[in-house]
């Protein structure tokens, strides 16, 4: 089964490490070979080693740095490599989470120019457009992701976000029905729908909806 990062990349430098065991294993069985044959060489060698163990923990901490947080992250990742169309829509949904709606959508945007067919920045930018109350511009962006990708479950559930806030219950209703069809455990979908039946009046139905929603968000919990 082919791993979820070489959809994007068959570069990933943590695949190295198992690579390196054998380079490794064959040069230290060397230098021990090598210390053994000579006693003159054993102080080199261990001086030697701790050397390349000092320099190796410096590389190993200054790299740990990047990984600090997930803006750090992909802040990083953009500084190498600027036309990293996937880091600009992480970073983006970071800043949306902080907050930093304008700042997501301009993340979202750049995303987008590098790689239009990108269905996630797409329905991401959708939903910040719509916390901007560009319902228009939200159901648009989202209605792209769905051509590219017509089974993505949280492209419905923003768009029967973008529904709700044109009033349009039905609608709104069809999406989330739609993205519990694909994913069925998804408590927002759940709560969302139930929100939309309480506005159409439908109250029992409406409670059965909450009533799974918080089921899952309670098995979710540790």
């Amino acid at each position: 089964i082919m791993l979820y990062t070489f959809r994007y990349t068959f570069v990933a430098d943590h695949y190295q490490y198992l690579a390196c065991i054998g380079p490794i294993a064959l040069a230290s069985a060397g230098l021990m070979t090598l210390s053994r044959s000579s006693k003159s060489a054993q102080w080199p060698m261990v001086a030697s080693g701790f050397a390349i163990l000092a320099f190796l923990s410096l590389l190993t901490w200054r790299q740990s740095a990047t990984y600090r947080d997930a803006e750090t992250l992909w802040r990083t990742t953009i500084a190498k490599n600027p036309d990293c169309w996937m880091a600009y829509n992480n970073l983006g949904v970071v800043r949306f989470e902080k907050g930093n709606i304008d700042d997501a959508i301009e993340k979202y945007e750049q995303s987008l120019r590098l790689h239009p067919d990108y269905p996630e920045a797409h329905y991401n930018l959708g939903s910040a457009l719509l916390q901007k109350g560009d319902a228009d511009e939200a159901i648009w962006q989202c209605e792209e992701a769905l051509k590219i990708q017509p089974n993505e479950p949280d492209a419905h559930i923003v768009l029967g976000n973008a529904f709700m806030a044109k009033l349009d219950v039905d609608r709104a209703i069809a999406q989330y029905v739609q993205a519990l069809h694909i994913r069925p455990d998804d408590s927002n979908a759940h709560y969302n729908l139930g929100t939309a039946l309480k506005q159409k009046g439908d109250a029992e139905r409406a409670a059965q909806e909450y009533e799974k929603a918080l089921e899952l968000e309670r098995n979710r919990q540790p």
